[in-house]
């Protein structure tokens, strides 16, 4: 994987020979709310639903794919329900012979959409969703990007399998992007209010809003056990170990902890910790890359690598 480069504002992200445009695409703490705006579906949207496609028959036993196309189930709103959707580009993957065992929903590709909260709009706009699927080709990619507008992104490899890289001794894991961009944020609810965690997504593992606000959840309890007051939170140093792309150190910081330290062997997540960390109204001022735990001196390990406080206003 070739080297990862930001500007100092982090506008622009070039990783994995590709080049993002990060001041379109990362959803922030200023435009969270008119983002998930944008989401919400109208009254009309229910309406206009042709059919209501069930996930374990076959696309052709339900609809006449003659009849689907780019605006078959639209709303006047410009929304199409996610199994439309979805039904579409199976439409386009049997066209294309992709052999697979049912052509239905169940064995479709994989919808990830963006924005995604814990109570998805299924409901979507264009550019709002990226797909992954074992068998999609690149020839494929680029007829589902021309005749489905909803889509931004589509992908290749297995859901099943844990992109990023365990050990130094293992080798990377990583989806394959066929075309299009595949930004996409996650909305995390918590206590402390929404965190937006954006990701490059065939650089990241697969991880649902419910998932990470279970582990926040998780966390809050463990804190609550151990009894620890305002103040002496406010004096926690920690190690967000395994970072990802930096969901546990972030509720941190907005709970008030002195420092957090994001740590993880897969570089992706730490560059996309930074965009995050910039995203949810944070900085950096101390940062220390490229050494491994065992390489560090035993006074290190009990130190802060980095450094990261609350943006003044």
């Amino acid at each position: 994987m070739e080297k990862k480069i930001f500007s100092k504002n982090y506008s622009r992200l070039n990783i994995d020979r590709i080049s993002y445009n990060l001041s379109k695409e990362i959803i922030n703490t200023e435009n969270i709310h008119n983002s998930l705006k944008k989401t919400q579906k109208c009254p009309e949207c229910e309406i206009n639903l042709p059919i209501k496609i069930k996930k374990f028959k076959n696309i052709d036993e339900q609809v006449n794919l003659c009849d689907i196309d780019d605006e078959f189930g639209r709303c006047s709103c410009g929304k199409r329900h996610l199994d439309i959707i979805m039904t579409h580009v199976l439409k386009i993957m049997k066209d294309e012979k992709i052999e697979l065992r049912n052509y239905n929903l169940r064995n479709g590709p994989v919808p990830l959409i963006t924005p995604l909260t814990n109570h998805p709009n299924i409901y979507l706009k264009k550019n709002s969703l990226i797909i992954l699927h074992t068998d999609l080709t690149k020839h494929i990619a680029e007829i589902i990007l021309d005749e489905v507008s909803e889509i931004k992104g589509v992908l290749k490899g297995n859901s099943r399998k844990t992109v990023g890289k365990i050990d130094s001794n293992c080798e990377e894991t990583s989806y394959k992007i066929l075309k299009g961009n595949d930004i996409r944020c996650d909305i995390i609810q918590s206590p402390l209010g929404k965190i937006a965690i954006n990701k490059v997504q065939h650089l990241s593992y697969i991880e649902f809003p419910n998932s990470s606000e279970n582990k926040i959840i998780n966390l809050c309890n463990y804190l609550k056990s151990k009894n620890y007051s305002r103040e002496e939170i406010s004096k926690l140093k920690v190690l967000d170990g395994t970072c990802g792309n930096g969901t546990l150190g972030i509720f941190l910081l907005k709970l008030g902890v002195k420092e957090v330290v994001f740590n993880d062997i897969w570089k992706p997540a730490t560059i996309m910790t930074l965009v995050n960390l910039e995203a949810n109204g944070f900085k950096m001022i101390k940062e220390r890359f490229n050494k491994n735990m065992s390489e560090l001196k035993s006074d290190e390990r009990l130190l802060p690598k980095t450094k990261i406080t609350k943006e003044k206003n």
